[in-house]
């Protein structure tokens, strides 16, 4: 069926054999719907013009629709159930489109592409092997994808400013993927089960992006969750007033937030950021890491006033590191950052709680970090606490840090806590931080609090604090 004109009317119905439909519209206020039972279907509708409205709805097996629209104020809608193997493909371009697409079943497929302002679209798949991709390029575009079953991958792309993205999914093995370039920009994503995989890309890689908001939720064991904000992989990233929240409920779990990070020679940007990681609900072996104002092999990282957050319990053999300020690697590597706050709590027994701010690890890095504020609280016994402040780590390392300890407290350092520290040996850095704060408060057995500041730098006016309660616990702070 081909029309061209206004106000236009069209359907084709079909309910059994194998079957192919065609609507071609051009004109204004047009609406072409198809509707077909039976397998091997296949349904296309075309439109250009304005106040459009496709409507496809298959119910079989292996089943393909395509929507094409070209205008403002269209509405396209696909509809496959009870059937494998099927694929849904719209496009439109225009202004305040929107696109619905639902399918049922397994190894469906479903893509939504959409150029213009304040386009919507929603896609919906039930099954095993799914895949669903949703491409904007506009304004105010708004893209929500929920996804049940085993395998299921979802990418989302948006280009523009005040966007939001949701994506939901269900079952073991999910990949998620939403990738932000602007302003103001919302992202969620939700996954339920094992071995899934989350990640979130606001203002990175040559990409400017401020007043973001990013928030993974994940329920299940070894998943891995990612926010990036600001950051400059092999590129720069600029982002301002960020937040990052990772909810993590299971064991073996990786969570990791950067903010204003520069990687391989990038640099990145990031002031007035906010990170917070929560892995509570009784996981264990959990790794928990925010960077904020990093630098790392030959990158620039720059951040001030950011405020990090990792909570950990009732749980055991957990890591947390926050990292602000911090220049790793060799060459140009270097971190800035003032006025950041960095706080880890954990419950239970044999964490690790790590705090950096105003570190300088590797030869020919610089930092400069002052007014920081670092806490770590720990509650159970054999647990690892460290405040690094105003640090530049050194190829005397074993004299500043391993020597020192045995000669206060008559013994070699804990074997796991040597461990953990000995890749910083052998390094050279320097470093400037002054009027930093750190807290460290443990209570229970034989439990083991670090803190250095000013070690191997130029620092003045640092505060530390240590509170420990419990037996046979050990504490060592280490002020230039």
């Amino acid at each position: 069926i081909t029309q061209t004109g206004n106000s236009n009317d069209e359907g084709i119905s079909n309910w059994a054999g194998d079957f192919g439909a065609f609507i071609d519209q051009d004109g204004d206020d047009n609406t072409g719907e198809i509707t077909q039972g039976g397998d091997d279907n296949t349904a296309l509708i075309d439109q250009e013009g304005d106040e459009n409205s496709a409507s496809i709805t298959q119910d079989s097996d292996e089943n393909t629709a395509e929507i094409e629209q070209d205008g403002d104020n269209n509405v396209s809608n696909v509809v496959q159930e009870d059937g494998d193997e099927n694929s849904a493909d719209v496009d439109q371009d225009g202004d305040d489109n929107t696109s619905n697409i639902t399918q049922t079943g397994s190894e469906n497929t479903a893509e939504t592409d959409q150029d213009g302002d304040e386009n919507f679209s929603s896609i919906t798949q039930s099954g095993d092997e799914n895949t669903a991709e949703v491409d904007q390029d506009g304004d105010e575009n708004s893209s929500t994808i929920v996804q049940g079953g085993d395998d299921n991958l979802a990418s989302v792309d948006q280009n523009g400013d005040e966007n939001t993205s949701s994506v939901t999914q269900n079952g073991d093995d999910n990949v998620a993927r939403v990738d932000q370039d602007s302003d103001e920009n919302s992202a969620t994503i939700l996954q339920t089960g094992d071995d899934n995989i989350a990640a979130i890309y606001q203002g990175d890689g040559d990409d400017d992006g401020d007043g973001n908001t990013a928030s993974i939720t994940q329920s299940g064991d070894d998943n891995f969750a990612s926010t990036m904000q600001g950051d400059g992989l092999l590129g720069d990233g600029d982002g301002a007033e960020n937040s990052a929240t990772i909810n993590q409920i299971g064991d073996g779990n990786i969570s990791v937030i950067l903010q204003g990070v520069g990687v391989l020679f990038g640099e990145g940007n990031g002031d007035n950021n906010t990170a917070s990681i929560t892995a509570v609900g009784g996981g264990d072996d959990n790794l928990n890491l925010i960077a904020q104002g990093v630098g790392a092999l030959g990158g620039e990282g720059n951040g001030d006033e950011n405020s990090a957050t990792i909570s950990q319990g009732p749980g055991d053999d957990n890591i947390a590191l926050v990292f602000q300020g911090v220049g790793i690697g060799g060459g140009a590597t270097s971190g800035y950052a003032t006025e950041n706050t960095g706080s880890v709590t954990q419950s239970g027994d044999d964490n690790v709680g790590l705090v950096m701010q105003g570190v300088d690890i590797g030869e020919g890095v610089s930092h400069t970090g002052d007014n920081n504020s670092a806490s770590v609280t720990q509650s159970g016994d054999d647990n690892f606490g460290v405040a690094f402040q105003g640090v530049g780590i050194s190829d005397d390392y074993e004299d500043l840090i391993l020597d020192t300890f045995e000669e206060i407290f008559g013994e070699e350092i804990d074997a796991d806590a040597l461990a953990f520290l000995s890749p910083f040996a052998g390094l050279t850095g320097t470093s400037n931080a002054d009027g930093n704060t750190s807290d460290i408060e443990q209570s229970g057995d034989d439990n083991l609090a670090l803190v250095f500041q000013g070690l191997n730098s130029d620092a003045e006016d640092n505060l530390s604090d240590v509170l420990q309660s419990g037996n046979e616990n050990t504490a060592l702070v280490d002020q230039n």
